[in-house]
């Protein structure tokens, strides 16, 4: 199983962020080739599944097909990871399309059911909860950094004024109490 995750950017082109493979030469390969590849954002599988949020789920796919299906850049890659089942779905947040997750198989006749489309998508619709509440937790951090900053600049700021009015106050309450002050003439 070779599983992938692409984010689009702002730019309109996707940017691979994360890639599994439990044979570590592919899986060095499959970074690598993330690391480096920057597609357009409506070219090939991932493209299509980020502009028309519809997932590609390929359960049998032959690697003619596959070679096809990906643009020119892609099918050398075919030939160094040949993938004979595929499922891509939408991240999403707030309905708004940030990635895919991806998963192949590389073994011919195992391929994947409704049921581990299902699975995936779920996982990805998580991952977009997940990352909302982390962007919702690191502004909350900012506010709070922002609001304890604010207070600490108040609390200086009247510092300094409100010692002045209290030392004159007590002044005042101490002239106050020794009586009238007498006048000369």
């Amino acid at each position: 199983i070779s599983s992938a995750c692409v984010v689009e950017s702002q730019n309109a082109q996707l940017a691979g962020v994360a890639v599994y493979q439990p044979d570590p030469k592919r899986r060095a390969y499959l970074a690598d080739f993330l690391g480096r590849e920057v597609q357009r954002a409506n070219e090939g599988l991932v493209g299509s599944v980020i502009t028309t949020g519809t997932p590609v789920f390929l359960p049998r796919i032959s690697q003619d097909e596959l070679r096809t299906s990906v643009t020119a850049g892609h099918r050398e890659d075919v030939e160094r990871v040949p993938l004979h089942s595929i499922i891509i779905v939408l991240v999403r947040v707030h309905e708004r399309p940030i990635g895919t997750l991806g998963l192949g198989r590389e073994r011919p006749g195992e391929p994947y059911t409704d049921e581990d489309l299902l699975l995936l998508q779920e996982l990805a619709d998580r991952a977009g909860l997940a990352i909302e509440n982390a962007r919702l937790y690191r502004e909350a951090r900012e506010a709070a950094r922002s609001r304890e900053q604010f207070l600490s600049i108040a609390s200086h700021e009247l510092k300094t004024p409100l010692t002045s009015v209290k030392a004159s106050a007590q002044l005042l309450e101490r002239r106050m109490r020794q009586g009238p002050i007498a006048r000369s003439r």
